[in-house]
């Protein structure tokens, strides 16, 4: 399955920058809605791209997933955040350009199934990433901060990653970045529509934003987001429903890997 790309209504850019999960009035990424104009007459136009490498790893026998967690740093993460995204079968971390390498080898060796697009933005806003389809009745589950175990049966929906980023002094040549789950209403085109038919596509059913997670990329860095170890109990969370699928007798974990980078272009105004 191919990505599905979609961007998100105008922010409003009166926002400052926050460690906080960003809500749709105070997008955080503000800074990037209007080019600069030097006093030499030049325009900067800064682009960011993304670049997005989704993998499915077996799960049986071998967990291979586990091996490329051994690589990862998932401390850029609040513990509470990770404690709470544990609970929910999901893992968060960030994969430095050294700990990369080992990452492709195991990559190389597992021969698993892989899609790989590219994106490019030049304004702030959110970024959502189609990792699949709702099924008629499906129910997803999700532990609270409180504790309560709360569960809702959707009929419909699609199954997203919500990416919200801003840069950060004094360089800007490193990004904090939000990664939330969401659940956003059917749409009808293509998979590969950039644009959505409606604005009201990327309004979501449903926001995780208890398990937001903040992390801060630096140059090289790749985000990675996959399951966390899985049993019959947690099949039912939503980490497993989003990232965890079982066809044809076969169980797979999926793996998603996001390097973004920044290009400053100066046009003449």
């Amino acid at each position: 399955m191919g990505w599905n790309w979609g961007l998100a209504p105008a922010p409003k850019p009166n926002s400052p920058a926050t460690s906080e999960a960003p809500t749709d009035d105070a997008h955080p990424f503000a800074e990037f809605v209007e080019p600069r104009t030097p006093t030499n007459g030049e325009l900067e136009v800064l682009l960011v791209r993304f670049e997005v490498l989704r993998v499915e790893l077996p799960a049986e026998p071998i967990r291979h997933s586990l091996n490329i967690w051994e690589h990862a740093d998932v401390l850029r993460v609040d513990p509470e955040v990770v404690v709470r995204l544990a609970r929910n079968g999901l893992r968060i971390g960030v994969v430095t350009q050294n700990n990369w390498p080992a990452i492709q080898a195991i990559l190389r060796d597992s021969v698993t199934p892989s899609v790989a697009s590219a994106q490019s933005l030049q304004t702030g806003f959110p970024l959502f990433l189609h990792v699949g389809d709702v099924e008629p009745g499906e129910t997803l589950f999700i532990h609270h901060a409180d504790g309560r175990l709360i569960g809702r049966t959707l009929d419909a929906g699609r199954k997203t990653i919500r990416l919200e980023y801003e840069t950060l002094p004094p360089r800007r040549d490193r990004l904090r970045m939000w990664v939330e789950l969401n659940v956003l209403a059917p749409e009808r085109t293509s998979a590969w529509a950039l644009i959505p038919e409606s604005p009201s596509a990327l309004i979501p059913l449903e926001r995780f934003r208890e398990l937001t997670a903040s992390l801060i990329l630096n140059p090289g860095d790749v985000m990675i987001l996959g399951p966390n170890e899985n049993t019959p109990e947690t099949d039912v969370l939503l980490g497993s429903r989003y990232l965890t699928s079982a066809r044809g007798g076969r169980r797979t974990d999926t793996l998603v890997f996001v390097t973004v980078t920044l290009d400053r272009q100066k046009l003449r105004s």
